[in-house]
């Protein structure tokens, strides 16, 4: 992969075409991991991040591609340009993020403080579940649901309704 991005850097057209195979399933589970810790519902879909991330990974000029980690740091770097340029024409000024742990709060930090540098009009607000529910996570509870668990005592019973309608 170091070789193609080489001979991409130096202009062989055939390389990105070559490339692009390689690191498309990669650039998806990055979109999907980028997305999953958006808002439920959020209009902007995988695909869509990955085919505009695509676009302007294509469109980089001038670039001498390093290696794989590299290519996926600035991968990275596109996609989180790309959701901050979406809240913008949404004329978002505000960004919540649900924090239960230390590891979720450095996390966040870190994409608040690049949220920032992107746009500095937009502002991250933090917070903090109700003691019951501070071990919880979307996605364990999402899990719990698929395999036809119980959700009593987790979530509100409009949550478990709406959540039950959408992974049947």
């Amino acid at each position: 992969m170091t070789q193609l991005l080489s001979d991409w850097s130096g202009g062989d057209q055939t390389a990105l075409d070559k490339l692009m195979p390689l690191v498309e399933a990669e650039l998806h589970r990055l979109a999907h991991y980028y997305m999953s810790r958006e808002r439920a519902g959020h209009t902007l879909q995988t695909t869509a991040l990955v085919d505009e991330a695509y676009l302007r990974l294509v469109g980089q000029k001038n670039i001498d591609w390093h290696n794989r980690a590299h290519f996926f740091g600035i991968a990275a770097k596109l996609m989180r340009q790309i959701l901050v340029d979406y809240a913008r024409k949404r004329n978002a000024g505000v960004i919540l993020r649900g924090i239960r742990a230390i590891s979720d709060y450095e996390y966040e930090l870190q994409m608040a403080l690049m949220n920032r540098k992107l746009e500095p009009r937009l502002e991250t607000v933090f917070m903090l579940p109700g003691e019951p529910y501070s071990y919880l996570s979307s996605k364990l509870v999402r899990e719990i649901a698929q395999h036809g668990g119980s959700l009593e005592g987790l979530v509100p019973a409009i949550v478990e309704q709406r959540l039950r309608a959408k992974v049947s």
